[in-house]
């Protein structure tokens, strides 16, 4: 590959960012592909290439990306914590879940990456493991509301209502317009009352 490609591929990879930016998808992956052919070695373009799939719900594919991208670069915890999300919607949660923990390999105090490990665990019904994610999670964000809404659904689906209801209170102070957060903190203290 000569500086000239380096350039174009660069220049390619920008105009994707602001097609994607601008939520023109099929423009941004059509820039973004260029860019790939130009240089191939370029992690970040893998890396994009994947959230398009993603985000268009190609899921297969945007794990390929991904893969092809952590070969480039190694030490992209946002590509592993991505990678995970794609092989969490493809119901595949044990590769998911050592996708988030080399995620959280690189950086200790990634929240999303936590969250999503939570999710994994609670998929393949390990609740003990998905409470410590999500509190790993809200350790490097107290106020994330994904989190603090699922440690407390979590707490209040396995009969800990007194330790989910501060949780859930919490996650409607967050949200106070989601229903469904709602509507579990409603349940939970139906439920206190009750006992």
């Amino acid at each position: 590959m000569n500086a000239n490609s380096a350039q174009l591929a660069i220049e390619q990879l920008q105009q994707g960012i602001a097609k994607q930016r601008a939520g023109q998808i099929s423009a941004a992956l059509s820039h973004y592909q260029r860019a790939a052919k130009l240089d191939p070695s370029n992690a970040q373009v893998w890396h994009l290439l994947g959230v398009c799939a993603l985000q268009s719900g190609n899921l297969a594919l945007a794990a390929k990306h991904f893969r092809t991208c952590l070969k480039l670069n190694p030490e992209s915890a946002e590509t592993y914590n991505n990678l995970g999300v794609a092989l969490r919607r493809m119901g595949r949660h044990g590769e998911a879940v050592d996708a988030f923990r080399s995620a959280l390999a690189i950086r200790r105090d990634y929240a999303s990456a936590a969250y999503n490990l939570g999710l994994s665990f609670e998929a393949m019904n390990v609740p003990g493991e998905a409470e410590n994610a999500y509190r790993h999670a809200l350790q490097s964000n107290a106020n994330d509301f994904n989190s603090v809404n699922a440690l407390g659904n979590l707490l209040f689906r396995t009969q800990r209502t007194a330790e989910a209801v501060p949780l859930l209170k919490l996650a409607r102070r967050l949200q106070p317009d989601n229903g469904h957060a709602n509507g579990v903190l409603a349940q939970a203290l139906l439920q206190l009352d009750l006992s």
